[in-house]
């Protein structure tokens, strides 16, 4: 029925959010096990599919296609103000304006993320 597909479909994206909560947890918060991290996703800005296993990915699901490859997901995700930002020391941060970004430097995805975010207003907090 309708209600079991709907069902079925709020929690499949209750499960993709909380992954990605684990995700940033782990990878990002000071505490080893990535604990009492409150992450709150926003929502899904930007969606590219691969249909093949080739490097070109689309921003939309060709419709001659049935089973993608891969889907890559791009989510807004917001920090809180008592939260702090931090980099571990195996990876590195690499903080680019959006005027300076480009496809030939960055790629497809990340040169699209201007675009993608310029519907949202942006609040800067100064220590």
């Amino acid at each position: 029925t309708i209600l079991d597909d709907f069902t079925q479909l709020k929690d499949a994206k209750i499960l993709e959010v909380e992954g990605l909560k684990r995700k940033l947890s782990r990878k990002l918060c000071a505490d080893e096990d990535g604990g009492d991290t409150d992450w709150e996703i926003a929502e899904c800005v930007g969606m590219w599919w691969r249909p093949d296993f080739e490097t070109l990915m689309y921003p939309y699901l060709p419709t001659s296609l049935r089973t993608p490859k891969e889907c890559t997901k791009l989510f807004l995700v917001k920090l809180p103000s008592s939260k702090r930002f931090i980099v571990p020391k195996n990876l590195k941060l690499l903080a680019v304006p959006f005027c300076e970004i480009n496809e030939k430097t960055y790629g497809q995805i990340i040169s699209g993320v201007p675009q993608l975010v310029s519907k949202f207003s942006f609040n800067f907090i100064e220590d």
